[in-house]
C-alpha cells in the first residue's frame, strides 16, 4: 500500500516541468496497483502464514534480514562518501547541484539578532543614516549592498528577520513568532533615532501576497489597541504612510526577484539531465502574479521620498535571467545567492546614481 509514494515522486521527477495531468495521475495508481499486487504475492505472502512457517525458518529469516540490512548500509554509507556517486553526471550538472549552496554565511549570522545588533554594510568606518529591514531576502541582497553603499561611502546597519514581513504594527504572525516584537523595537528605534535619514524595506512580497494563509497576520492600532486581521498590502501600505508622512524618513523599496515553482539549480541541471527548455518567467507574468503589489508601488511613486528599485526589472526582460556563464544565481526557488547578488551590483550601482534620493 506505500507504492504509491515513490510511484509518484519518480513520476513526477520525469515530467517535470510539466504538472501530472489526471492521466498521468491514474496511470500512477495503476502502476501502484500492479506493483503492489507483485510484491503481495511474490514478497509479502511467502513469508506469512503456515506455509512462511513452513518454507523458512526463524534463523534464516532472521539472519537472511539481517545480510539485506548490512548490505544496504554499506551500499548508503559508501554513496554518501562518493558525494551520491555524482561522477554519473556531467560536470555541468555537477556544478548547478553545488550551486545550492548560497555562499552567504557572514549575513546569516546576522538573522534574527536584536536592533542592536552589530551588523552593517558598505563603508563601515562611518556612522549609519540607513538601516535596512528585511526577511531572508535581505541576506541574499546584502553582498550587493555592501558594494553599492562602500562605493557611495556610506553605511548601514541591516536588521534581519527570516520569515518576518518587513512592516511595523505587527500583533500575530504565525510563521515566526518572533516578528511582532522585533518590528515593534525597529519601529521604537525609528521614533528615537536622530541619525536614521533613510530606511530601506527588502522583503518576498509575492510569497506573502500569493499564500492562502496570508490572512493570519494580525496588526494592532496604538491608539485604541484593537487588533484586526489584515493582508500584506494593507500592512506595508501603513508602513509606508507612517515612515514618509509622519516620520518624513526617505523609503528606498525593493521589489523582490521572479519567483519559481522549484529550486533554480535543480531545475537547471534537470533540464540539462533530460536535455528539456528551463521553466523560465518573464516580467509581464511577474507583474500580473503580483498586481497588488505594483498598484501599491503606483499610490507612492510620485512622493518626495519614495523611491523604488524593481530587481525583477533588473533580472528580466524578454526572459528573466536565472544564470550566468553556467552558473545559477539562485540557491532555491526564490533566493539568490552569493553569484546572483553579485550580478546585480552594477544595475544597483546605476540605479542609487541615476534614480533613487540617497
Amino acid at each position: 500500500y506505500l507504492w504509491h509514494w515513490p510511484v509518484i515522486v519518480l513520476g513526477k521527477y520525469i515530467i517535470f516541468p510539466k504538472e501530472p495531468s489526471e492521466a498521468i495521475l491514474f496511470l500512477f495508481f495503476l502502476i501502484s496497483i500492479f506493483l503492489s499486487i507483485i510484491s503481495y504475492h511474490f514478497v509479502e505472502q511467502p513469508f506469512r502464514g503456515k506455509m512462511g512457517r513452513k518454507n523458512f525458518s526463524p534463523s534464516f529469516i532472521f539472519k537472511s534480514s539481517f545480510c539485506v540490512i548490512l548490505c544496504f548500509s554499506i551500499f548508503l554509507t559508501y554513496g554518501i562518501l562518493k558525494n551520491g556517486f555524482e561522477k554519473r553526471f556531467s560536470n555541468e550538472i555537477i556544478s548547478y547541484d553545488k550551486q545550492r549552496l548560497p555562499g552567504l554565511e557572514d549575513y546569516k549570522k546576522c538573522d534574527n539578532l536584536e536592533i542592536n545588533n552589530e551588523c552593517f554594510v558598505g563603508y563601515k568606518s562611518k556612522l549609519p543614516e540607513t538601516i535596512i529591514i528585511g526577511d531572508s531576502h535581505l541576506i541574499s541582497l546584502a553582498p550587493a549592498l555592501d558594494r553599492v553603499l562602500y562605493h557611495n561611502k556610506k553605511s548601514a546597519k541591516i536588521l534581519i528577520a527570516s520569515n518576518c514581513p518587513p512592516v511595523i504594527n505587527l500583533h500575530k504572525w504565525d510563521r515566526n513568532f518572533n516578528c511582532p516584537s522585533l518590528r515593534k523595537k525597529f519601529k521604537e528605534f525609528i521614533k528615537n533615532s536622530e541619525t536614521i535619514k533613510n530606511v530601506m524595506i527588502v522583503g518576498v512580497w509575492e510569497a506573502y501576497i500569493d499564500k492562502k494563509d496570508s490572512l493570519k497576520l494580525e496588526t494592532i492600532d496604538e491608539l485604541t489597541l484593537n487588533t484586526n486581521a489584515s493582508d500584506l498590502i494593507s500592512a506595508l501600505d501603513y508602513t509606508l504612510n507612517w515612515l514618509i508622512e509622519e516620520k518624513k524618513i526617505n523609503v528606498i523599496l525593493f521589489g523582490d526577484v521572479p519567483i519559481y515553482k522549484k529550486s533554480v539549480p535543480f531545475m537547471h541541471a534537470h533540464s540539462l539531465l533530460f536535455d528539456r527548455n528551463f521553466p523560465s518567467t518573464n516580467f509581464k507574468e511577474h507583474t500580473q502574479k503580483n498586481k497588488k503589489f505594483y498598484e501599491l508601488i503606483n499610490k507612492y511613486k510620485n512622493k518626495k521620498n519614495f523611491n523604488f528599485v524593481d530587481l525583477a526589472k533588473i533580472m528580466c526582460s524578454e526572459n528573466c535571467i536565472t544564470n550566468e556563464n553556467k552558473k545559477s544565481l539562485y540557491h532555491d526557488s526564490n533566493h539568490l545567492n552569493l553569484d546572483g547578488s553579485l550580478f546585480l551590483v552594477e544595475s544597483l550601482l546605476n540605479e542609487f546614481k541615476n534614480h533613487v534620493n540617497f
